[in-house]
């Protein structure tokens, strides 16, 4: 049973001790804008990841990243083209694709896999590579 807790922020819940956020009516979350930003910076974490990766051994999801930049993103350009402010609820959309396609790099075996063919001298075509990386996506 939930309770709204008095002088609570609008949007908050209290759920067994625990403050839940509620979405306002009509508040946006699957957004194209977050989306396409979400999916932009997974690339820049995709690419960091290869390199980081390859370099030690490991890899990173890239969510605190793509929250944080997500969100100064679209701070910037709220304040220079007077947007529709940007919802929490649409920042987590962001920060969900963002290290969904950030993490494509070592599920795509381009950290463990593929790099050991091509040390023991059987590279794969790029066709090969596309279609493995496609594959497993």
């Amino acid at each position: 049973m939930s309770d709204h807790t008095s002088g609570a922020e609008a949007g908050t819940e209290e759920h067994n001790g625990e403050r839940l956020y509620q979405p306002e009516p009509g508040e946006l979350q699957l957004t194209v804008r977050a989306v396409v930003v979400g999916c932009l910076l997974g690339g820049v974490v995709a690419a960091m990841n290869i390199y980081f990766g390859l370099r030690t051994g490991w890899s990173i999801g890239g969510s605190l990243i793509a929250a944080i930049l997500g969100f100064s993103v679209f701070f910037v350009l709220q304040r220079a083209f007077t947007t529709r402010p940007y919802s929490v609820l649409e920042n987590n959309i962001t920060q969900t694709a963002g290290s969904a396609a950030g993490s494509m790099a070592s599920a795509a075996g381009l950290l463990s896999s593929i790099p050991a063919l091509f040390l023991i001298g059987n590279p794969l075509s790029y066709l090969e590579m596309t279609l493995w990386a496609l594959s497993i996506a």
